[in-house]
Formats: C-alpha cells, sequence, structure tokens
C-alpha cells in the first residue's frame, strides 16, 4: 500500500509543521537562530528556504522554517534557548548548505555554492513516448530524515514537451528520484552521479472515485475504504477513509479489475467487485453499507474436544477478502468458543488455523432477518497425526511433558492422562524429543499414523 504511507508521511510532516510554528510563536523573547545568507561573489542571496531543528540523534520533531530577506538575513523564533540547532538553508539552483551544533545566540553567516544538476526524461512505459508536464522530485534522503519538514531536501523540475527535465541545485548525496504525471501511477529511481541521465518510466493508471452510503441511504463520514485488485494482487492496492459527505478517492491505481471494501464500526463489511480502472479516467463506485449479523460458535477435533484457534474472514458475499480483511480475525478460546461481529448478512468464507491441525475453510450463512446467529461446531482435521502417552516407570501418566517434532520445532504438552497428538505433521519419520521436570529427557523416533508409549526415567539423586 504504497500510496496510504506516503499520505500518512505527508500529513505527520504537515501537521508536525504547524504545531512546530505553533511551539516557536510561544517560544520566550530573544529565543530565535539568525544569520546570513549569501553566494560566493558575496551577494545576498534572498527568499531562500532556511530550516532549523533541533540538534540531537533520533530528532523527529519538525523543522520550524522561514526566507531570508532581501538582504539575505533570517531570523528564526525557536522553541528553546538552551540547545544546539541544526540549519538547512536551499535555494534554486545552488546547493543546499547544512550547519551544525549552532547556539541560538550565534549568527552565522552561510555561502551557498553553485549546485550540480542531473537530467533525465520521464516516458510511458507501454509506448516509450515521453510524457510532458511530469512533476519530478528529488529528496536528498539523508536530510529529509534530518529536519522533517515539508520541502527539506526537495528539488523539483517540470517535464518539458520531450519528456525532458533538470535538476539544479544538488549537493552531494543520494537522491530519491519520484514523477507524478495525471493518469499514470507514479514512478522513481535513485539518483547517485549526476553525470549520467535517469530514466523514470511511469505506468498508465486511474483512480477510483465514490461515496459510501448507510442504510438509510445517506453519506457515511469516517468510514474505512480499500481497493485491491482482483484476481488477488498485493502490489495493486490502496485504502482511505471518507469525507464528511461519505465521499473517497483511491488514486494511482493500475489498470484493471478492482474489489472495493467499504467498512464502518457498526457496520457488516462490504465489497463491490468488477470496479474497471482504466488509463486516465475515473472509476465510479457506490457502496452501501448494511447492518452487523453477529456469528457466533465452536472449533472442535474429530472427538468433539474444543480447540484453540483463530478464525478469519476469507470471503464476504463471494468476494475473496482474504488480504483485504487481514486483521479481521478473532480467536477462539480454550473452549473453542469464537465470535465475528463485522459481517453483514450473505454467504460468507472463514479460514480456520489451530496448531496442530490442517487449515481449513468453513461456509456459513448468515440471514437478513437475523442479529445474531450461532453457526455451530466447526470440526478441524489432524491431518497426518502421531499420538501417545508419556508415563513413568511405575507406568503413571507424567502430566505437564513437552513433546517435541525436532524438524519443526512444533511441541505440544501432555494432558492429566498423559496423553498427547501431534497433528497436521508433513509425511515422513520424526524425531521427538520429550522432557518433564524431574525425568530424564528422551529422543523417539516414529512415523505419522504411530500411537507411541514413552518412559521416562526419574532423575537419579544426587551423589554427596
Amino acid at each position: 500500500m504504497h500510496r496510504p504511507t506516503v499520505c500518512l508521511i505527508a500529513i505527520v510532516l504537515c501537521v508536525g509543521g504547524i504545531a512546530a510554528h505553533a511551539a516557536a510563536a510561544e517560544a520566550p523573547a530573544g529565543s530565535s537562530v539568525a544569520g546570513l545568507v549569501e553566494d560566493v561573489r558575496g551577494r545576498p542571496v534572498a527568499d531562500a528556504d532556511v530550516f532549523v531543528a533541533r540538534e540531537y540523534e533520533h530528532n523527529i520533531q519538525p523543522a520550524v522554517s522561514g526566507k531570508t530577506d532581501a538582504r539575505g538575513a533570517f531570523e528564526i523564533v525557536v522553541p528553546d534557548a538552551a540547545v544546539a540547532y541544526r540549519i538547512r538553508v536551499q535555494s534554486p539552483g545552488l546547493a543546499a548548505r547544512v550547519l551544525r551544533h549552532v547556539d541560538s545566540g550565534s549568527r552565522p553567516e552561510i555561502v551557498l555554492e553553485a549546485g550540480r544538476a542531473a537530467e533525465g526524461v520521464v516516458l510511458d512505459r507501454d509506448t516509450q513516448q515521453p510524457i510532458s508536464g511530469a512533476d519530478v522530485e528529488a529528496s536528498d534522503v539523508a536530510e529529509v530524515g534530518l529536519f522533517f519538514a515539508p520541502g527539506a531536501g526537495v528539488t523539483r523540475a517540470t517535464s518539458d514537451p520531450s519528456g525532458h527535465f533538470r535538476l539544479e541545485g544538488l549537493g552531494p548525496g543520494r537522491y530519491a528520484v519520484i514523477a507524478t504525471a495525471k493518469g499514470y501511477r507514479r514512478g522513481g529511481t535513485n539518483l547517485t552521479q549526476m553525470e549520467r541521465p535517469v530514466q523514470i518510466v511511469l505506468a498508465r493508471g486511474g483512480a477510483i472515485r465514490g461515496v459510501v452510503v448507510g442504510t438509510d441511504g445517506r453519506p457515511v463520514a469516517g468510514a474505512a475504504v480499500a481497493a485491491e485488485g482482483e484476481p488477488a494482487d498485493r502490489q495493486s492496492r490502496a485504502d482511505t477513509t471518507t469525507d464528511d459527505k461519505g465521499r473517497f478517492t483511491l488514486p494511482e491505481l493500475s489498470v484493471g479489475s478492482y474489489r472495493v471494501l467499504a467498512r464502518r464500526h457498526g457496520s457488516g463489511a462490504t465489497v463491490v467487485s468488477g470496479v474497471k480502472v482504466q488509463a486516465g479516467r475515473d472509476a465510479h463506485a457506490e457502496i452501501r453499507l448494511e447492518r452487523v449479523v453477529a456469528a457466533q460458535g465452536r472449533l472442535v477435533d474429530s472427538d468433539g474436544k474444543p480447540v484453540e484457534g483463530q478464525i478469519c474472514v476469507a470471503q464476504v458475499n463471494g468476494a475473496d477478502t482474504t488480504s483485504l480483511l487481514a486483521g479481521e480475525c478473532s480467536p477462539a478460546d480454550e473452549g473453542g468458543r469464537f465470535s465475528l461481529v463485522s459481517l453483514p448478512p450473505g454467504r460468507h468464507q472463514l479460514r480456520v488455523a489451530a496448531p496442530g491441525f490442517v487449515e481449513s475453510r468453513f461456509e456459513i450463512q448468515l440471514p437478513r432477518e437475523r442479529e445474531s446467529v450461532h453457526v455451530g461446531d466447526l470440526e478441524l482435521d489432524a491431518g497426518l497425526q502421531i499420538r501417545g502417552r508419556v508415563v513413568d516407570r511405575s507406568a503413571s501418566p507424567v502430566t505437564g511433558a513437552t513433546v517435541t517434532v525436532l524438524d519443526s520445532g512444533y511441541s505440544v504438552h501432555t494432558g492429566a492422562d498423559g496423553s498427547f497428538r501431534l497433528g497436521a505433521l508433513a509425511p515422513g519419520a520424526k524425531r521427538l524429543w520429550v522432557k518433564a521436570a524431574g525425568f530424564l529427557e528422551q529422543g523417539r523416533d516414529a512415523e505419522p499414523g504411530e500411537r507411541l508409549e514413552v518412559v521416562l526415567a526419574g532423575v537419579p539423586p544426587a551423589v554427596n
């Protein structure tokens, strides 16, 4: 989900930047970092961007920012006069300069030298034709991590009709170059050598726009919306939330078919399949949330005994939601009981996993006229297994002994009668290791399907 991550970072930086400005505005009078910016000929550099951040390792507070005036001077209010700061100054066409360990009372003179330039071209992946008007950004990887502020360490350019772009004012270091253009998914490359032209190839894409409404047809604000390519394609997916009018946009998606899922607390997860994204065009989807039908049940083994495990939603009304609802799982407790409280009416598929059992899938039906449904006992298959019993030399059961399959690390503990069961085993002979407090450890070889008895000898008394 590349896009959500980028959006989240942008939000954090933007909100953090506002908070930093607010903190600076409330700082005590006289707490500021000031200086003068000139080029190598001694001429003032006006309108340069200045970022000031606290000087300590792992700083995550966004920088306070400002600009130089016509004289090249700047003065930026900082929240604390007692700490040292780092300063970054950047201006188009000039290499950025970073000063470290600057005290708030000092007034450094900062000289900016001419920067280097990097050139390249933006092309359509399918036609290899140039893309005009693409926005290209080069981000100094190290500096973005130092200042945590929008624009810090970023140089911008726009591609011309031949797809050509030129990034000027770059300093030494490694840059991440990203290009965006309408009707395309964003793409990029790493830039380490300025002498070589770079090529950025963009794949055509589009967006899904739509609205989420409730059972009453009214827009639903704050609903979570996610899209995934179908058949399941985790590389082509995005998510967002609806605005106060229930609207959502999922941008920068590859061309193809998508399933779109929406959910909100108190409503069942609803899926719309077959939403077609075309190059340079917006697809539209309206999703109507339905009420929740709670589903309860129990996991059991072939003997009807309860099984602890985890139940996840694999399909909602025939639409695969394995990854879209990856976190939509419910544990089954020691009594095997589970409850799912986010499903709408309809036919759904559950994926069940439990130690010692083959992963299984079960279909359940939730009627529209019910608020709660008990789906009964879901019986799990143990597959290939080894059963046995651990006893001492007097044939008394050894409770709580650990039996481990050495090639996998899979372990179980014996019950009150000394019995154990190792299930869902791969074919082939297994080496078992048995240990229990107060007994000598013992290894045994066994085949799936075998029943065995393990007799443990007590630890001999210490010799004085």
